[in-house]
C-alpha cells in the first residue's frame, strides 16, 4: 500500500502555525491566486479595524508571522487580511476605455495591468456595508493610465488618453466543505460608486 502524501495546500497551512480561521482561509486564497491564477509579487496584509487598540496595517512576505492578537471577534472588530498582486491579465476594462482601445486598435495587453486587492471571505460570514465601506476607505488611489495609440506611455504631454478607475476589491468567497460547500474559491468584483453598463454593437 502506497503511503499518501499531504496537498501543497495541507502542508502549507501546516506549516504557517495559523492560529484563526480567518488567517487560515487568507493563506488559501494567496496560495489559490498564485498556482492556479497565476498572479506575481503577492503580499498578505494584516489590518487592524478601527475599533481595536491599534489601527495600523502590517504587510507581511510571509503568512506564518502574520499573527492576529487578542479574541476572535466579529469582523468589524477583528484583524482583517488583506491579499495584493498582479494578476496575469485585466480583471476589469471600463466601457469607455474599451471603446477607446478598440477604436484605436490597441488591445488590453499593450496596457500594462494594475495591483489588485483581494478580500478574503468565507461563504457563511456577514458583513454589513459600513464594513465594505471601512475596507475601501483603506484602499489606495488606482492609478492614473496614460495612453497613447501604441499603449502605454509615462509623459502627460505623450498621452492621447487618460483614465483613471474607480476603487475596487476582489471578494474571495470560499465555500469550506464543513459549511456545504466543496473549497473552491470564487472571485466577485466589488467596485466603488457607479458602474457604466456595457453596450453591444
Amino acid at each position: 500500500m502506497t503511503n499518501l502524501q499531504p496537498s501543497a495546500i495541507t502542508t502549507l497551512l501546516e506549516n504557517a502555525s495559523t492560529k484563526s480561521p480567518r488567517e487560515a482561509l487568507a493563506i488559501e486564497a494567496l496560495h489559490n491566486l498564485q498556482y492556479q491564477h497565476r498572479w506575481t509579487d503577492l503580499k498578505l496584509f494584516t489590518v487592524l479595524s478601527p475599533t481595536s487598540s491599534s489601527n495600523t496595517s502590517t504587510p507581511t512576505s510571509s503568512p506564518s508571522r502574520t499573527r492576529p492578537r487578542g479574541r476572535s471577534q466579529s469582523p468589524a472588530q477583528s484583524v482583517v487580511y488583506l491579499i495584493s498582486g498582479l494578476p496575469p491579465r485585466h480583471l476589469y476594462i471600463h466601457p469607455d476605455m474599451q471603446k477607446w482601445l478598440i477604436r484605436n486598435n490597441v488591445t488590453d495587453e499593450d496596457v500594462d495591468v494594475q495591483r489588485e486587492w483581494v478580500l478574503p471571505l468565507s461563504l457563511g460570514e456577514r458583513w454589513s456595508l459600513r464594513q465594505f465601506c471601512w475596507v475601501f476607505d483603506g484602499l489606495p488611489e488606482r492609478e492614473v493610465l496614460r495612453l497613447s495609440k501604441d499603449g502605454s506611455v509615462d509623459t502627460e504631454d505623450e498621452a492621447d488618453f487618460e483614465w483613471k478607475d474607480s476603487k475596487r476589491a476582489l471578494l474571495g468567497m470560499l465555500a469550506h466543505n464543513g459549511m456545504g460547500g466543496d473549497g473552491t474559491i470564487a472571485y466577485y468584483i466589488m467596485q466603488e460608486g457607479e458602474v457604466k453598463p456595457r453596450q453591444n454593437g
